[in-house]
């Protein structure tokens, strides 16, 4: 609708006019009902002077604020992309501008002056330009068909919108530049606050611009402080806005998220995909890399360090990663380590969660060491947690332990102080070994880690040597339960641990020969050291390294550097004792270790009882000293002796490491020997039958058994005995028969035999038959044939000089 009245001749006209539109478009922007009334006059020049009105000015299609809310949502700048988003939007729900104009023509040469214009929006936003000032447009343009030239400034202000104030300046040869002035802009945690904006716009309607902002802002449970970075960016012609194509400094003041905080430093951003921030109508993307991540902070009260090889922070996705990062808090000389390979994650609706890959670490002095984590991360309220099958090992070059996995490894850290748990398992096996909690405060540097072994079984699937290097080659072919619990306790670099385990009825083949029914409890004072207090004590129902004894008890303890103490033992032993001395075994090295045994009042009846020996008796009490040497290879006897016990004499107690002296004193007697089975049907002389017929009823004086060779292999004893033939020998010439009743008889025997194989220590002096069948008896007839029926004693000419003193 329109309105023209005029007055004037043909040289010059005027009037005044009034035209009003429901609606005007024009370069993609709306304005709703507009009205346009002034005077006008046309003549040698044309000229109009007015008033432009409309309401609802609004850019349908175009809005370069698309997407800033979601994509800043979780970021430092979240309250303030709300909020200009929002003061925008309801800028453009209700507004009017108005503006006065002045326009001169004349010889197609004008110009267009341009006062008093505003925009007022219901909101209470305005922009304007300042008072006093205005925007010219001339002409015919030098460089583009039209001139323009602001005097003064448009500025921004209320309804939510930052107080700014613009310059404008046209450029030769086209486009314009200018400065902006931009307050600095708050929304409740948030504030930024920017440098002087300088910018150029091309003939094309792209803009670049360039500052330095500093920003404030929240994090998720957090805040971020003083960030300051320089910016420069580019707004194309379409509004898409893109910043920072390069690489530029970084520095902070302080970021705090939850507990952690990271304290002043200074880093370097490379944009990735091409810019750091890119917006349009498709959203918020672009992203920051950092190389050499180097921060320093705080976790609670503790000092804390960040590292890693590179950093990337993804927008519009809100997802980050880092390669390499590892993580230190707390004292230097003893920091809880976090690490990993790889590390990503995403902004949650409370916080973080990613995953993790080869992730690992270490609390303090505490030599165990997680590594080879594979799982998921999320922090949220404060809280860090962390769930990943992990695998546990000992931190010392030597290791006391194998690597066991740990499926459920857990770990918490809040309010400064750390929670893990996990369930031990054998390698490769499955089998549960023990549950660990591990409490660790950050502030004081102290902690706790409680193992619980509720039911360890040992069998055919899994041995000791599956968990430890330090029973191979000590026990093997294990059958047992074992339970307990244990405790580590650290401040600092101080560490102490105890523990107490048990296990009843276990049976293993140890060195010196299977073992069955052993129970006890032991109670470590070290535990990591493995050293326990002195009195420790098992319980052994039966151990057989050549001969079974049963019923054992055997005191010791466990030293530093994998050595243990034997304090002493016995076991009853066929009406006698036998007696395990003190000593120390060495299990840090492939050493010899020995065990020394006494043999204390032995029944020869009794043990042959035992035995099960048939056409064998005999009596006497045996004294000895039995010592044992075990190392990789197995296990010795190394200078073993038994000796009877003459009638009246006290208990023989051998000295160790020495020969011992024998006494034998030929007025007293020792004992009986009797045997009656079957000889060899191999020919073995008359002097050989004569043998076995004193045999049949030999009264001993004095018997000696010395013993050297390999438990498992090839045994060495020397078997000496004399004493009188207590009656008629039958196999001796008629003639000679009865002379030798009541002579003596020395046998002075040599064997070579594996000792596993022979039937015992005792049954080779006892059941002597294999012995001098094939040793003596053609030596034996051979002397007879030269000396006669002269000599009395059976002696074959390469046995063993008699140890005993007897002539």
């Amino acid at each position: 609708r329109a309105r023209v009245d005029f007055d004037g001749s043909a040289a010059r006209t005027s009037g005044q006019m009034r035209l009003d539109a429901a609606g005007v478009s024009g370069r993609g922007a709306l304005l709703g009902r507009t009205s346009l009334a002034g005077q006008w006059a046309i003549g040698p020049e044309t000229r109009f002077q007015g008033q432009l009105n409309g309401d609802n000015l609004r850019l349908p299609g175009r809005d370069p604020l698309a997407g800033l809310r979601s994509g800043a949502a979780g970021t430092p700048v979240a309250p303030l992309a709300a909020k200009l988003a929002d003061a925008v939007e309801r800028a453009g729900a209700g507004n009017r501008i108005s503006t006065t104009l002045a326009l001169v023509q004349k010889g197609g040469v004008g110009s267009l002056a341009i006062t008093n214009a505003a925009l007022d929006a219901r909101s209470g936003a305005r922009i304007a330009i300042a008072q006093g000032g205005q925007m010219t447009i001339a002409w015919p343009g030098k460089a583009a068909g039209v001139d323009w030239a602001l005097d003064g400034a448009i500025t921004a202000d209320g309804g939510g919108l930052p107080r700014a104030a613009l310059r404008l300046a046209r450029r030769p040869g086209g486009g314009f530049g200018g400065e902006l002035f931009v307050d600095p802009y708050a929304a409740g945690d948030a504030r930024l606050a920017l440098d002087r904006v300088r910018f150029t716009a091309d003939a094309n309607g792209a803009t670049r611009f360039r500052t330095a902002m500093r920003l404030d802002g929240p994090l998720p449970d957090g805040r971020l402080r003083g960030l300051s970075l320089p910016i420069n960016g580019r707004i194309a012609a379409n509004g898409a806005v893109s910043v920072n194509p390069d690489c530029v400094p970084l520095s902070l003041v302080e970021a705090r998220y939850g507990n952690f905080a990271l304290g002043q430093t200074r880093q370097t951003l490379c944009p990735v995909g091409g810019a750091m921030i890119a917006m349009g109508p498709g959203g918020v993307s672009g992203g920051v890399a950092i190389r050499q991540v180097d921060f320093a902070g705080r976790s609670g009260d503790s000092p804390m360090r960040l590292t890693a090889d590179d950093a990337r922070v993804l927008l519009g996705k809100s997802g980050f990663a880092l390669a390499n990062p590892a993580l230190t808090i707390g004292p230097q000389d003893a920091p809880v380590r976090l690490t990993a390979a790889a590390m990503d994650g995403a902004m949650t609706r409370n916080g973080f969660a990613g995953t993790l890959k080869e992730a690992g670490g270490q609390i303090g002095t505490v030599p165990l060491i997680v590594e080879q984590g594979a799982g998921e991360w999320r922090f949220a309220d404060g809280t860090l947690s962390l769930k990943a099958a992990m695998t546990v090992r000992d931190s010392q070059a030597q290791a006391r332990f194998k690597p066991m996995s740990v499926p459920d490894f857990a770990l918490t850290l809040k309010d400064g102080r750390i929670a893990a748990t996990g369930t031990l398992t054998a390698p490769g096996k499955g089998a549960r070994v023990a549950t660990v909690d591990i409490a660790h405060d950050l502030s004081r540097g102290a902690g706790y880690a409680n193992l619980n072994v509720p039911d360890l079984t040992f069998d055919g699937a899994l041995q000791p040597e599956d968990l430890t290097p330090l029973t191979l080659g000590v026990v093997a072919n294990v059958r047992a339960k074992v339970t307990g619990d244990g405790r580590i306790d650290w401040t600092g670099d101080k560490l102490t641990s105890t523990g107490t385990f048990r296990t009843d009825n276990a049976n293993l083949a140890a060195a010196f020969g299977p073992v069955e029914g052993l129970s006890g409890e032991i109670r470590f004072t070290d535990l990591i050291g493995l050293v326990t207090a002195p009195g420790q004590q098992v319980t052994i129902q039966s151990v057989n390294p050549g001969v079974e004894v049963r019923d054992g008890v055997v005191r010791y303890r466990l030293e530093a550097g994998q050595k243990v103490r034997i304090e002493g033992g016995g076991w009853p032993f066929s009406g006698g004792q036998l007696v395990l001395l003190p000593t120390t075994m060495d299990f840090s090295a492939d050493v010899d270790r020995y065990m020394t045994f006494r043999v204390i009042g032995l029944d020869a009846g009794a043990f042959i009882q035992a035995m099960e020996l048939d056409n064998v008796s005999a009596t006497g009490t045996f004294d000895g000293i039995m010592p044992l040497i075990f190392n990789s290879r197995g296990g010795r006897v190394a200078g073993g002796v038994l000796v009877a016990r003459q009638a009246g004499m006290e208990p023989l107690l051998m000295p160790e490491g020495v020969l011992p002296t024998i006494p034998c004193d030929p007025t007293k007697i020792g004992g009986t020997l009797s045997y009656v089975g079957p000889v060899s049907n191999e020919d073995i002389g008359v002097m050989g039958k004569v043998a076995f017929d004193a045999l049949k009823n030999l009264q001993y004086k004095c018997l000696t058994i010395l013993m050297d060779g390999a438990l498992d292999g090839e045994m060495v004893t020397n078997v000496v005995f004399n004493g009188v033939n207590r009656d008629r020998l039958g196999a001796a010439p008629g003639g000679l028969a009865r002379n030798f009743i009541g002579l003596p008889f020395i046998f002075n025997v040599k064997i070579a035999a594996p000792f596993r194989g022979l039937l015992s220590t005792a049954q080779s002096f006892i059941d002597p038959s294999s012995l001098v069948q094939g040793e003596i008896a053609k030596q034996a007839q051979e002397k007879m044939r030269d000396e006669g029926a002269q000599p009395l004693a059976v002696q074959p000419l390469e046995s063993d000089k008699a140890i005993n003193r007897e002539p």
